[in-house]
């Protein structure tokens, strides 16, 4: 696919600017550190005489601790579940040409024997850190946390990798909340290409000594730290579910599988919602989903009907790539591109009739729903949070460069042309009446920050 649009789609627009320099976002997350401090961590993590420990040997935790183990850093790989820690060493293997080491990969035996395999946290050496990548649930990360907490030494930091829940949800559980930090990579964490951001959270409690643990840990990981606020969803995440939200909305309102992923071909297979869905895992969307219209974490605006579509697919066993099969077939060791699953289309014909829409139609719906969003930032955190924003869209979420970032790509989208399709979205009850205010208010808000940036005004 090139990586130009077409411009026949009235939302593929060009606004032939290159990505700004965004160093002044991630150097935010720098400037709340001590550089001495900072630098003190970095010669500890670099000594090799201690290493880190990351709890759950999924495909994000092998991920980590396979990169650690590739800068010579020793790591403790836990989880109860012996066949996990099988299943992470033929990951490892795969992972080998991936982590971003020069001039040559390691060899899968000095890999190996760095990462040691532990089924049980009372069995953990002494630590610099843990990290830890278990589901993304509330419940569950508290036990967790919990359980390290009895184990560890009170001043080691420990590090959740959450994508949603915030670190003030989480340190409730714990006697000295202060140490918690989170740190929430993009899935897939490989290929690495470049420096890709991560999310740094901290709450005003958390220590010095956990933030510059934290930011170290994402520098490791060969990505740049990314202050952003500490609420559900964060920043990234509450832009990506709003708009999946609007794709499983247009999945029940009628729209095709097929329809759906074709209308948002242009951006690539990283914005085709039910690819973005099967690399999340259908069931850890579901419960981020669920979790971000809970009443008790402020963020009603995403109803929790939105998600119950997937809910049976779910149920099937159909939880996305890892599994082979989500909303689309993955066979092993198939190069081609994956198919959608027929059955899928079956299951929405049997629940509603198919409504005949334009792809057009169907990038409006879902541009409204990023503008609502990223409107309801800007009020919140001001002109700031715009280009942290951008930053995140295209180096985190992947939004084509040819954009701008998203709230750039907003700005250009032509009121002529993108109004009266807001108006057919809005005429269905797809959106709430706010929402093309929403966009218009952003579009001025961005589009004036871009006069000042440029006349220093």
């Amino acid at each position: 696919m090139s990586n130009l649009p077409e411009l026949t789609n009235p939302f593929a627009v060009c606004p032939g600017v290159p990505l700004p320099r965004f160093a002044h976002v991630w150097k935010n997350a720098l400037r709340i550190v001590d550089k001495s401090l900072l630098r003190e961590w970095l010669n500890r993590f670099r000594s090799g005489k201690v290493g880190g420990a990351v709890i759950g040997a999924g495909w994000m935790g092998t991920v980590v601790a396979a990169r650690y183990a590739a800068l010579g850093i020793p790591v403790c790989l836990v989880d109860t579940n012996k066949d996990a820690c099988q299943q992470a060493l033929v990951r490892i293997g795969g992972l080998l040409p991936h982590l971003g080491v020069v001039p040559s990969p390691p060899s899968f035996e000095s890999l190996a024997s760095r990462i040691r395999f532990v089924d049980d946290l009372s069995d953990l050496p002494p630590v610099l850190f843990v990290a830890e990548f278990v589901t993304e649930s509330i419940a569950r990360k508290r036990r967790v946390l919990a359980e390290l907490e009895a184990v560890l030494p009170p001043a080691t930091p420990i590090i959740s990798g959450s994508s949603a829940i915030p670190v003030a949800f989480l340190a409730a559980c714990l006697r000295h909340p202060e140490r918690l930090v989170n740190c929430h990579f993009f899935h897939p964490l490989y290929p690495f290409e470049g420096r890709r951001p991560a999310e740094l959270v901290v709450s005003g409690k958390t220590l010095p000594d956990a933030i510059a643990a934290g930011i170290v840990h994402i520098l490791c990981q060969r990505c740049v730290p990314v202050l952003v606020p500490d609420e559900p969803g964060f920043l990234a995440n509450r832009l990506l579910f709003a708009y999946l939200r609007m794709a499983v909305r247009l999945l029940a309102w009628g729209v095709s599988p097929g329809n759906l992923e074709s209308s948002t071909s242009f951006l690539g297979n990283w914005w085709q919602p039910l690819r973005r869905l099967d690399e999340i895992g259908l069931d850890t969307a579901l419960r981020v989903g669920r979790l971000m219209a809970e009443p008790t974490t402020g963020a009603v605006h995403l109803p929790a009907h939105d998600w119950e579509l997937l809910a049976e697919w779910v149920a099937r066993g159909h939880t996305g790539r890892k599994v082979g099969r989500g909303f689309y077939l993955y066979g092993v060791g198939q190069e081609k591109a994956p198919e959608l699953i027929a059955d899928f289309e079956a299951y929405l014909c049997l629940r509603r009739p198919t409504k005949p829409v334009t792809p057009a139609f169907v990038v409006a719906a879902l541009v409204l729903a990023l503008a609502g969003e990223a409107e309801s930032l800007l009020t919140k955190w001001g002109w700031e949070v715009l280009d942290v924003v951008d930053f995140l869209a295209s180096g985190g979420l992947r939004l084509p460069r040819w954009t701008g970032g998203l709230t750039r790509w907003l700005t250009y989208l032509e009121p002529g042309t993108a109004l009266p399709l807001f108006q057919q979205v809005m005429e269905e009850g797809l959106c709430e009446e706010k929402a093309v205010p929403s966009w218009e208010k952003l579009r001025a808000s961005r589009w004036g920050k871009a006069v000042v940036d440029r006349h220093g005004c």
